[in-house]
């Protein structure tokens, strides 16, 4: 389900610009202003005011919760458990030594990196107590200590292991589509969404953008797509502003536009029948519908006035936000275009991202590498890396456009499609591989052909390396080795043959999924591809127990920023009621993850899924991590346990509801409050 923007032939339309602030007029005599240059002014200001706010912001005041800012922390200081018992409420998630340091009483922070850490006594002893003592008695000149509240605890700071940062602030500022369950919904909020807008209400020429339809929640197509005839329908009345305007909704996963009939009315008259990798979907006399699957959204995007800087700054700042408000302070970014590179690499070498990001490289059109291009290099600084690869390989589930073996047990006559042919993926792979610079390969698997394909190629690449290093390429063992050092993963990992399963396990393939995924699709996955290959869906158990190393994430804005919503559903696999289709033990229970191992991949595991410092020094509080934590209120582990023993059903639902509920109280980058109360 990842995102993907290309324009191989833009269209004219609004130039993209990157001016931080309008041009200043030539003097001229003061006049009395009249009604018109004074709504020039007010609109003028309406579009300097963004941009002032978000200078300010990432000066230094990002990450407030309004009214309220978090107190600055100083340089040097510790956090310690609270001063009445003397439990440990710190989850370093170091697991080096067992139980004896995956918790602890106190940590000790200098200069964003972790110094230090133990029980409360020997901190005070080792390095000082400013609050106690007076004076420093340790290391350093003493610190100050924060103590935790009863009931809070203290883990590090939480990673997406797969998401998209710019898109999930471009969706905030959408028309939201979730959860609508008819076509006349749908139009309802986009009317109600441009009514509250009254720049975009007057302004006809602007695009209109929803995100989030589901055809299978629609009633009234029987779970067939939408036509952008239907849009129009109920468009007309009672909503006469919406006609003839230029309208773009993107399905919940991102892979299928629907559109107006002003969009199509852009589009050439010329649209192939046939379209490599996607389809544009027809009527029964031969036109466009109004659907575009894949890579036929291109023809789409190419009308669509691009992203200015100006735009991406917007996006980052809302992203930003709503990833500090939940906890998380590292996001692995699964399709940078080299723009998007361009932009993140300026704000990090002037000190002002406000998240960490590891970044993939995604290249337009898809069945190329763009490693000639500016920005599409090995990059590592404060708190931005790029040292991936993006590989699109097929569709979403959804949308019938995952890549199936056998067709699909709903639409006999689908298949889904690779969006770049075998032949081409495995010569783009390999152009990867040779890239002196050593890019890591990630590529999109949702399907079980699609999954096949992938693994093929990196077993036979990894085959190849491991004979070219001197050492047998037959032997499994050496192989893993070599995989072990290039770190490739398979982003979705969703539907895969059970043979596949123990391939990834047996070769170390990295599998990056998505716990929210399961959840969102559980409702027809199973109707779609049948009772015998949903065994290898979603199979987050089989795969961990084949030894597979894996990484979690959400693929925000495909599901929500919140990653307490993906650990309930990694260890709960039911809906937000405590429901799943199996009933109140979830949706295929043998499946699920235990909170420990959940945990472990926001943390620890998502961090081993990167290559460079954030391997080492991200996901963990063990001393010389980046001191990025998170104080939550109340304890994952003891939420998210398996069923306990004497624990009704209606207890367990609570204590589960309480886990998804999970609120953060402070968030700290590099050792600065960006987030809540503060300590």
């Amino acid at each position: 389900m990842s995102l993907r923007r290309r324009r191989p032939n833009q269209a004219p339309g609004p130039p993209a610009t990157d001016a931080a602030s309008p041009a200043v007029p030539a003097p001229r005599q003061p006049a009395r202003p009249t009604s018109s240059s004074l709504r020039s002014n007010f609109r003028w200001l309406a579009l300097v005011a963004p941009l002032i706010l978000a200078g300010y912001i990432l000066s230094g005041h990002l990450g407030t919760r309004d009214p309220d800012e978090p107190k600055a922390l100083p340089a040097h200081y510790a956090v310690c458990s609270p001063t009445r018992d003397n439990s440990s409420s710190i989850l370093t998630m170091d697991e080096s030594a067992g139980l004896a340091s995956l918790k602890t009483q106190c940590i000790v922070i200098n200069e964003g990196v972790i110094v230090g850490r133990g029980t409360r006594d020997e901190v005070r002893q080792e390095w000082g107590d400013l609050e106690t003592t007076g004076k420093g008695v340790g290391r350093n000149g003493g610190v100050r200590i924060y103590y935790l509240k009863p009931g809070q605890t203290l883990l590090p700071g939480l990673t997406d292991a797969h998401a998209h940062v710019l898109q999930q602030g471009e969706s905030a500022s959408a028309v939201n589509l979730v959860g609508a369950t008819s076509v006349k919904e749908a139009v309802d909020r986009i009317a109600a969404f441009v009514e509250a807008d009254p720049e975009l209400r007057n302004d006809r020429s602007r695009f209109i953008l929803g995100l989030g339809w589901d055809q299978t929640k629609y009633r009234e197509t029987n779970g067939a797509f939408p036509t952008a005839a239907s849009l129009r329908k109920h468009s007309f009345q009672p909503y006469e502003r919406l006609r003839g305007r230029p309208i773009y909704l993107k399905r919940i996963d991102v892979h299928a536009l629907w559109v107006s009939p002003a969009v199509l009315a852009l589009l050439p008259p010329d649209l192939p029948i046939k379209v490599e990798g996607g389809e544009i979907v027809r009527d029964a006399v031969g036109r466009p519908s109004g659907i575009f699957l894949d890579n036929a959204m291109d023809y789409v995007l190419a009308v669509v006035p691009p992203w200015t800087t100006t735009s991406r700054l917007r996006y980052l700042l809302s992203t930003s936000r709503s990833m500090l408000s939940t906890g998380l302070t590292s996001v692995h970014d699964a399709a940078l275009s080299p723009a998007d590179v361009r932009f993140l690499r300026e704000l990090d070498q002037k000190g002002k991202l406000p998240i960490r990001i590891y970044g993939m490289v995604g290249c337009a059109p898809t069945n190329s590498w763009c490693g000639e291009q500016e920005g599409v290099e090995v990059y590592e600084g404060e708190k931005l890396i790029v040292r991936a690869a993006k590989i699109f390989t097929d569709g979403a589930l959804g949308s019938w456009g995952a890549a199936m073996h056998e067709p699909y047990t709903d639409a006999a006559d689908k298949r889904g499609f690779l969006i770049t042919p075998e032949d081409e993926l495995r010569e783009l792979m390999g152009k990867v591989r040779l890239d002196a610079r050593g890019f890591q390969l990630c590529s999109h698997g949702i399907g079980d052909r699609a999954n096949t394909v992938v693994l093929d190629i990196y077993e036979s690449l990894l085959r190849n390396m491991t004979f070219s290093q001197g050492r047998d390429g037959h032997d499994d063992a050496e192989v893993r080795k070599t995989q072990a050092e290039v770190k490739w993963r398979v982003e979705h990992a969703q539907i895969l043959r059970l043979e596949d399963i123990e391939r990834m396990g047996r070769l170390g393939i990295i599998a990056s999924f998505q716990p929210t995924h399961a959840t969102s699709d559980m409702g027809y996955a199973e109707k779609r591809i049948g009772s015998e290959r949903i065994k290898g869906a979603y199979a987050w158990r089989s795969l961990l127990d084949t030894g597979a190393p894996f990484a979690l994430g959400s693929d925000f804005p495909v599901e929500g920023v919140n990653p307490f919503e993906g650990m309930y559903a990694a260890v709960a696999r039911k809906w937000s009621d405590g429901n799943s289709p199996h009933g109140v033990d979830g949706w295929y229970p043998e499946e699920r993850l235990t909170m420990m191992e959940t945990l472990r991949g926001f943390t620890t595991a998502a961090a081993q899924a990167t290559i460079g410092s954030f391997a080492s020094q991200a996901g963990t509080l063990r001393v010389g991590s980046f001191a990025d934590f998170v104080v939550v209120d109340g304890d994952p582990l003891q939420l998210g346990t398996a069923p306990l023993e004497g624990e009704s059903p209606t207890e367990r639902k609570e204590r589960e509801a309480k886990l998804r509920g999970i609120k953060v109280v402070t968030t700290v980058v590099g050792g600065k409050a960006v987030w809540g109360r503060g300590l």
